[in-house]
């Protein structure tokens, strides 16, 4: 990754002298001397590629060159026998780029650094870490100025972030095939789902997820954001699994479909329904179109496929106003990238224009829940198919390869 380009856009963005300061963040305490795992801010990750808690980069602009400054920790020995954390130093050769290296040890620097920039417009996005605000609380902040337009150069893919994501697609990818392979008598509970998942993972090298699991047998599937995975799934037809692994800090997101028995009717042809409508909005995938285009026309696809199934009645206009939203109430798919939900700082990502080297998922579902659905027999099923998407100059190219024919995924077919 070319770090240092990354950084001369951000800061050439800006046709007046500016400085800026974007940070890794700090370790959060779990309890006791226990804390959560550490994951850098995106924004610090793209910027710099360092993924070390208590960091932080500033750049500025001095007679129209730009300055590059980075802050680390750099803690005493006597810490990194306790904590793995950190493993740079001031002196480590990966850090050469920058025109000066501090920890945080070097107050007078950062004071005299403090005093130098207070003079000029000051700019930075999310909250400073602890340290930062020590030295930097003087400076009339502008929070979240850099935001959006950090977002905008996050938009578009490089040649090598779409190498890194394509092997994050791979690898789980590769996880799901095996879980399709394997005997599903294996499968009863959706912690040994999820246990066998994460190992997996783990035998191909796989450090990190993008986010946590979601296996969700049975009628747990209507729940959009299920977390418990601790269920039985004895009684269960089918199980929803929302999982994606993290390589090199880019995440995947697939969702898929896992039948343990025979689907019934009304499963099979909802499955294949839903399929269907997937396949179409991938197709539609090209620069120009929107996913807000996209959007409603598998709104158009989804009550079409359900008044034809005759679980709802009346107009497709009717469907589409009063009781779509009710079984299908979240988009078509969301920008990927660092983050799984990326870019969020823009807020027209529906309404923009794709392009050439954007990332997108798609991901249509149904979900029945009993609340809603008390009478209805449809009550009680969820699933959703989800893959990600490559957006190129002549259309798209999917990313994830994991099995969701029906007779693929379905065991006792």
């Amino acid at each position: 990754m070319d770090y240092i380009q990354r950084q001369n856009k951000l800061i050439e963005s800006f046709d007046h002298e500016v400085a800026i300061i974007v940070c890794s963040g700090d370790l959060n305490l779990r309890n006791g001397d226990s804390y959560y795992p550490f994951r850098a801010h995106s924004d610090f990750l793209y910027l710099t590629g360092i993924a070390e808690p208590q960091s932080s980069l500033l750049l500025y602009k001095k007679s129209g060159r730009i300055v590059r400054i980075l802050i680390i920790l750099d803690p005493p020995f006597q810490k990194r026998l306790w904590d793995s954390s950190w493993q740079l130093t001031v002196n480590s050769p990966e850090l050469s780029c920058y025109d000066y290296v501090y920890n945080w040890g070097h107050k007078n620097e950062l004071m005299h650094l403090a005093k130098i920039i207070t003079a000029q417009d000051f700019f930075y996005h999310e909250d400073l870490c602890v340290d930062a605000s020590i030295f930097f609380k003087t400076i009339p902040f502008e929070k979240n100025k850099i935001k959006s337009v950090l977002a905008t150069l996050r938009l578009i893919k490089s040649e090598k972030e779409i190498e890194i994501m394509d092997q994050a697609c791979v690898l789980s990818s590769t996880v799901y095939k095996k879980i399709y392979e394997t005997d599903p008598a294996l499968w009863t509970t959706e912690a040994v789902i999820e246990g066998f998942w994460i190992y997996e993972g783990k035998k191909l090298g796989v450090l990190h997820q993008a986010y946590s699991p979601i296996i969700a047998g049975g009628e747990r599937a209507c729940c959009l954001h299920y977390q418990k995975n601790n269920h039985t799934l004895l009684n269960d037809t089918m199980v929803l699994m929302d999982a994606g692994f993290e390589y090199q800090h880019y995440a995947s997101d697939i969702t898929r479909m896992i039948f343990l028995k025979k689907p019934s009717f009304i499963q099979a042809a909802l499955y294949n329904l839903l399929l269907d409508i997937q396949l179409h909005a991938i197709a539609l995938i090209r620069p120009g179109i929107t996913i807000a285009q996209i959007q409603h026309v598998t709104q158009e696809k989804m009550a079409q496929g359900l008044r034809q199934l005759h679980i709802f009645e009346g107009s497709i206009e009717k469907i589409i106003k009063n009781d779509l939203a009710q079984c299908y109430m979240h988009g078509i798919g969301h920008h990927l990238g660092l983050d799984v939900h990326d870019c969020t700082g823009l807020g027209d990502l529906k309404t923009r224009p794709l392009q050439a080297g954007m990332i997108i998922t798609v991901e249509p579902g149904f979900y029945f829940s009993p609340t809603v659905f008390k009478e209805h027999y449809c009550s009680g099923l969820g699933m959703r198919i989800e893959d990600d998407v490559l957006v190129e100059i002549d259309g798209y190219r999917v990313l994830s390869s994991a099995p969701k024919n029906l007779e693929a995924i379905c065991y006792g077919r």
